[in-house]
Parts: C-alpha cells; structure tokens; sequence
C-alpha cells in the first residue's frame, strides 16, 4: 500500500509521498491538524497516513520547502513583470 508521512518541519505540517515521481509536499499549520489528515483522506484515499520523525527527511523537507517557495515568488514577480510590460 502506498503511503503519505506526515512530518513537523520548521512550525509547519508537511505530507510527503516518498513514492512519487515529482515529490511535492502539502503544508498545513500545526493547529490545524485534523483538518490537514481529513484533507488528505479525502483527496488521497488510496493512500495510508504516516505519522513520522526522522532527521534525513526533515532536512531534505526544509530545502524542499524552501526550493517550493521560491518557485512560487518566483511565478508571482513574472507575473507582475508581464502585467506591467502590457
């Protein structure tokens, strides 16, 4: 079966599919729990929640996320930059 783990990264929740080809994580604040498990049940069904701590795949997490981020300001500046060319 496959698997989601679900990790404490840096004051935030982080679901990880360790199979997936393009490995992006969910984030979700820690207050929010269940909500985050309940999204996922939803959204992944055919999956099992892994609540874990390991080191290695915290660390890998902290430069995944940080890598996301700035894909994402990254999107944001392009876009901003093309509204203001037109």
């Amino acid at each position: 079966m496959k698997k989601i783990f679900i990790l404490h990264v840096d004051q935030q929740l982080v679901a990880f599919k360790p199979d997936a080809i393009k490995k992006e994580c969910e984030l979700a604040k820690p207050g929010d729990f269940i909500g985050f498990v309940l999204y996922l049940k939803d959204k992944y069904p055919d999956y099992k929640l892994r609540c874990i701590h390991s080191e290695k795949i915290e660390n890998y997490l902290r430069k995944k996320i940080k890598h996301q981020k700035q894909k994402e300001e990254y999107k944001v500046l392009n876009n901003l930059q093309m509204n203001l060319v037109r």
